[in-house]
């Protein structure tokens, strides 16, 4: 992975604890950020309220990350920590804001948003006790797996990153898993891609 020289700065700078370094930081954060939020945001239909706001929110959620050593850039680059948290955080809000609507596909390949309705998703309590029980009868790493896709909306590349192993082993694990749930379950389309 090549390191660009920006993100040891910006991590030594947020590291050092000093203010008008940490303000500088926090500057070139919010720059690397820009773009990608605007990506993201649009895409998923926000304004450029929505836009700001997450772009705050990503410099500190950032800033406290560096600063409580979280983050090692042999392991990631910055730019996928700062698209994780964007993603994650926009995810948020649009949950917030539309619960019942739809919101369930998300980020497949180059971080394109894609929504599927939410009549395709529909589960009565009953189905989600049953989803859950299901869950529950799978080990801690296969059940982490299967909230850090779906639940969190976590991509496979990112998981195998946050993971240390490689992104076609997550692939394996991940549809291994599926077959499990599938197994437990019966066959119900709604638990599909």
């Amino acid at each position: 992975m090549v390191i660009k020289p920006d993100q040891h700065q910006i991590i030594t700078q947020v590291r050092s604890g000093e203010d008008n370094l940490l303000e500088a930081a926090a500057g070139k954060i919010r720059q690397q950020a820009i773009s990608i939020a605007n990506k993201i945001v649009r895409l998923g239909g926000g304004r450029e309220s929505d836009i700001q706001s997450i772009l705050n929110d990503t410099v500190l959620a950032v800033i406290d990350i560096i600063r409580n050593d979280a983050f090692e850039l042999n392991s990631a680059s910055l730019d996928g920590l700062i698209y994780v948290i964007i993603k994650n955080k926009w995810m948020s809000e649009l949950k917030r804001r539309y619960r019942s609507q739809e919101i369930e596909k998300v980020y497949q390949g180059q971080g394109e948003l894609f929504f599927e309705p939410v009549e395709n998703k529909i589960f009565t309590e009953e189905e989600r006790q049953q989803v859950r029980r299901a869950l529950q009868q799978l080990n801690v790493t296969d059940r982490e797996l299967i909230e850090q896709k779906y639940m969190e909306g976590i991509s496979l590349k990112v998981i195998a990153e946050r993971l240390g192993i490689s992104e076609d082993a997550v692939k394996k694990r991940h549809e291994r898993v599926k077959n499990k749930l599938r197994a437990i379950l019966g066959k119900d389309p709604r638990i599909e891609d």
